[in-house]
């Protein structure tokens, strides 16, 4: 049996997502540790300023009253790098072996040799669609939208997927920016991949199903993209939006 994990919040939208879940279902993590993000204004005013983002989830997550609200104890940490050996020692000292990520770099071998198991949300479907801006090639490649949920390993983007969903996006174009793909769409998938996972922990194993819908964009991890290529991939998806159909971002798969 696994433990009700700690939660890593590394200020943005995609930790506002995280919480936004865990309000929802009522189903708070052990504890919570507050890292800093000095560049996570620039994303939560962009996602707070879009007509639909409460079709989504609340962007400006108040992690105090959250964590008055279900006794969860916070810890705040002034770490800004989720390598940051202060902070390792300060996740160790809680008890809990297992961690939502939700940002702060790449996790290295060093901490997790240390035993902590991290719990991560990637926006593509693993293994075959890696990398950071994997989403925007495979809009681009085969207008697909997927995140998988896994425990990092020490190799980037390899250990081995919980659960994958695959969404559809159906938004009028005058509303498709790049601001909302990276600040609502992406943190959104996450949270909604995240979801069937955090209800049901930690009997994981019924819920885990990986679904194979996606093909590879390339045959290596995607991470730079051109400005031309990300505007591509948005105009894709906007030539997809039908009118006549529901408008948001659904789950299907």
């Amino acid at each position: 049996m696994l433990e009700r994990p700690g939660f890593i919040f590394f200020p943005g939208c995609r930790a506002s997502a995280y919480l936004d879940i865990m309000q929802q279902l009522t189903m708070p993590p052990a504890c919570i540790v507050l890292m800093q993000n000095p560049l996570a204004e620039r994303g939560i005013q962009a996602a707070s300023s879009h007509p639909l983002v409460q079709r989504f989830y609340q962007p400006d997550a108040d992690i105090e009253a959250f964590c008055q609200q279900y006794n969860v104890p916070l810890y705040v940490s002034s770490a800004q790098s989720i390598n940051d050996a202060e902070l390792t020692k300060l996740l160790l000292r809680q008890g809990c072996r297992h961690w939502l990520f939700s940002g702060g770099g790449i996790v290295q071998p060093k901490v997790l040799a240390t035993g902590l198991k991290f719990l991560h949300v990637h926006p593509g479907q693993m293994p075959e669609v890696r990398g950071s801006t994997c989403f925007y090639y495979s809009l681009l490649h085969d207008l697909t939208l997927a995140a998988s949920a896994f425990f990092l390993e020490a190799e980037l983007d390899a250990g081995p997927s919980i659960l994958c969903r695959h969404f559809h996006i159906n938004i009028p174009p005058a509303l498709l920016s790049s601001d909302f793909i990276d600040y609502i769409v992406d943190p959104y998938i996450r949270a909604e991949t995240l979801k069937p996972l955090w209800q049901h922990w930690p009997d994981i194993s019924d819920v885990s199903k990986v679904a194979k819908l996606s093909t590879p964009p390339s045959d290596r991890p995607c991470y730079v993209m051109h400005p031309v290529l990300r505007a591509m991939a948005i105009q894709r998806v906007a030539a997809s939006y039908n009118a006549s159909n529901e408008t948001g971002v659904f789950h299907y798969a």
